[in-house]
Parts: structure tokens; C-alpha cells; sequence
């Protein structure tokens, strides 16, 4: 089961613990699912393979926070020293809405604090940040991005995952992109088999 070295990259996950995380990254990687995995439902091969994936997931330049109480400030500084100590050329954050940063206690001058504070950054060392988002289901478009304030302005690209309505393993996922500096923006379709946790292309 071959796992390619992906690019060094460092993940605030605000919400899930990073034993969570390792459950969708084996159960991809092993085409097992995931929720046999969490449950521990496996055969004693597959524990065998867990363990041996565990140990390279382990070996890889990806760096995970689970600490859902960071502060912005704290964000900062970890971004800044992995991109020094370790080289981190992406940063994924999941998701925006539960920064610790509420200074003013206006949600979208918050986030749209946070948003700017973040591009700031990404540009000055070169690097790539991905913040996920909720969504407000009332709006449309840009306005779909829950208390937007800035975060739609400020962003470079901008794209909406839109499940269909189907309460099957694999399920169409329609990929809306609202904004994008660097091309074009249309609509385009992927598939999600939630079992292994995996997005992939529709002609696969």
C-alpha cells in the first residue's frame, strides 16, 4: 500500500482529534472502513496493515494541532514556526468560524479579522493556507459563507461542496467554484465514498 510523501503541510483540526483524523487517512489508505476501524471490527491482517500505515503516516512531513481553544495569536506563531523548523508550505484550518479571536464580539468583523490576518501571512511566507468553512443555507453564493463578513473578499479562491440528497455510501458531490484570482469558475463533479472517507474523480 504505497503512500505518496505529500507536500510538508500542517492541520488545525479545531474540532477533531487527530486519533480521528488518523481513522480517515488509514481507512483511505487501506480501502477499509472507517467505521470498522473505530469500532475495531478487523480482521487480524487488517490490524497487521493498520500498524504498518500507522508507522508511516507517523514518518511523513504532516503536522496536526487538535486544540480546538487556539487562540488566532497562537495560530500565528505555529504557523510561522513550522514554516521555519519544518518547512510547511500548507496550512489547512478546520474550520474558521471557531477561531478563538472575538474581540469585538461582531462575528463578521471577527472572522473578518481573522480572514485578513491569515492572507497577511500566507503572503508573507509564501505559503498556502486553506480555511473550511460553514455555510449559511439561506444565501447564495459568496453569501452562502456563514457570518462572511471580509473572508469572501479576502480570499484568493473560493469553492462550495454541495452534496446530493442521497443517503448512499457514494454520493455525488458538486464542486462549486464562486472565485478563483488565478482562472476560471464554473461547477464541476466529484464522488465521495464515505466508508473510505475519499473523494475521487467522476471517470475512476
Amino acid at each position: 500500500f504505497p503512500v505518496t510523501i505529500p507536500t510538508p503541510s500542517l492541520f488545525f483540526s479545531l474540532e477533531m482529534s487527530k486519533e480521528d483524523l488518523f481513522v480517515k487517512w488509514i481507512a483511505d489508505t487501506l480501502s477499509i472502513d472507517s467505521r470498522y476501524i473505530a469500532s475495531g471490527r478487523l480482521a487480524p491482517e487488517q490490524t497487521q496493515d493498520i500498524e504498518r500505515v500507522v508507522t508511516t503516516l507517523q514518518k511523513l512531513p504532516m503536522y496536526v494541532i487538535d486544540n480546538g481553544k487556539i487562540t488566532l495569536y497562537k495560530i500565528v506563531k505555529e504557523i510561522r514556526e513550522h514554516v521555519i523548523q519544518n518547512g510547511v508550505r500548507v496550512v489547512f484550518l478546520d474550520y474558521i468560524q471557531i477561531v478563538n479571536h472575538n474581540p469585538t464580539g461582531n462575528s463578521n468583523s471577527d472572522l473578518g479579522e481573522v480572514a485578513e490576518t491569515l492572507k497577511a501571512l500566507a503572503k508573507e511566507l509564501n505559503i498556502t493556507i486553506v480555511a473550511l468553512s460553514q455555510l449559511n443555507r439561506n444565501g447564495q453564493g459568496l453569501d452562502s459563507i456563514r457570518d462572511s463578513g471580509e473572508i469572501a473578499q479576502v480570499a484568493d479562491v473560493v469553492f462550495l461542496l454541495n452534496p446530493d440528497d442521497t443517503n448512499t455510501e457514494v454520493r455525488n458531490v458538486e464542486v462549486n467554484f464562486l472565485k478563483n484570482r488565478f482562472g476560471p469558475i464554473g461547477t464541476t463533479s466529484i464522488l465521495f465514498c464515505g466508508p473510505y472517507q475519499r473523494f475521487r474523480g467522476m471517470s475512476v
